[in-house]
């Protein structure tokens, strides 16, 4: 496809978004929510995968990422976990319990040019001895766009050894609910992914542009509040020092979804025999740590992936993550 016609494409698509710029989501009460990585590759490596992402789960990390799937790729992903905290909200040694509990779902397909999915999750808080049960659920629906830069314009560009440029941006609908209230309204991602050499990439995407957002004040009676979507940035380098390591490093600024702060991800990926994948990762908020690992299994065009992490701090948060992947 030429970069004309990408960008009549896509200045389609930002003309969508922007009549849909005044459409306000509505709720009753918070619905901040505690999402997740996306993916078991993903979360095994930590969360460092803005410049890694290369398969059908690119969609969810850089929009322009899913210019490196060769043909069509189907990605199937889900992951539960839970969140424990001490006995007496305090102390250290006090034996942890479980009031919070969640799962997601998520799915592609996704081509080098063009990618729909869905994302699904949910949230379950035990009801404490002073307070009520709650439910909280987030669901995406997301178109995606993207294409790589003619290589006769990147030596205009003048970057310095730059072989590799894409761009790539999404519309996505999503929906907020609570017991309280539901709510929902349009956004849109943009990303770019470059490549040095075989051994570096770098990828840039800005999340959650061209929302319209206000807020209002929630009383006792019920008043009703807009959810503001503040915009998020994550950035990311890739390492690949022979075909079979991969080192990652992201960085991260502050998310309206998980409420935490801006944030690091280092992540390792080895694979053996281009069969057995072993995967590692930190990742380092204001407090908050979360330690990461997966495996992978190669089986010709399938590809199987388990991810765990352990996030510990205020509390102790445990995610698993599996995923099946078809490329072909």
């Amino acid at each position: 496809m030429g970069i004309r016609r990408f960008f009549a494409r896509f200045f389609f698509l930002l003309m969508l978004i922007l009549a849909f710029h005044w459409v306000i989501i509505e709720v009753t009460g918070d619905v901040r929510v505690q999402a997740f990585e996306v993916g078991a590759r993903a979360l095994g490596m930590g969360g460092a995968f803005t410049a890694v992402a290369d398969d059908a789960g690119a969609p969810f990390w850089n929009p322009a990422s899913i210019t490196q799937i060769e043909h069509v790729g189907l990605i199937s992903t889900l992951g539960g976990g839970g969140e424990g905290a001490t006995t007496d909200g305090s102390s250290p040694g006090a034996s942890p319990v479980w009031p919070n509990f969640w799962g997601n779902y998520s799915r592609a397909v996704s081509t080098g040019r063009y990618s729909l999915s869905q994302y699904f999750w949910f949230n379950a808080e035990l009801p404490a001895p002073s307070s009520d049960y709650d439910v909280k659920a987030v669901a995406s629906n997301n178109l995606t766009l993207a294409t790589p830069i003619n290589p006769a314009w990147l030596g205009k560009i003048g970057w310095p050894g730059l072989n590799f440029l894409a761009i790539g941006g999404d519309v996505r609908y999503v929906a907020f609910g609570r017991k309280e209230g539901f709510a929902s309204g349009f956004t849109s991602d943009t990303g770019v992914l470059a490549k040095w050499s075989e051994r570096w990439a770098g990828g840039f995407v800005v999340q959650d542009l061209f929302t319209k957002s206000r807020e209002k004040t929630v009383d006792a009676t019920g008043t009703s509040s807009t959810v503001k979507i503040d915009p998020n940035w994550r950035a990311g380098v890739a390492y690949r020092p022979d075909k079979a390591t991969t080192l990652a490093v992201d960085l991260e600024g502050p998310n309206f979804y998980s409420g935490l702060s801006a944030g690091v991800h280092l992540g390792v990926e080895e694979r053996f025999f281009d069969i057995l994948a072993l995967r590692g990762g930190l990742a380092l908020w204001s407090g908050v740590r979360s330690y990461n690992f997966g495996v992978g299994l190669k089986l010709g065009s399938l590809r199987l992936d388990i991810g765990n992490g352990y996030m510990s701090g205020a509390s102790n948060r445990i995610n698993l993550i599996g995923t099946a992947i078809i490329q072909f």
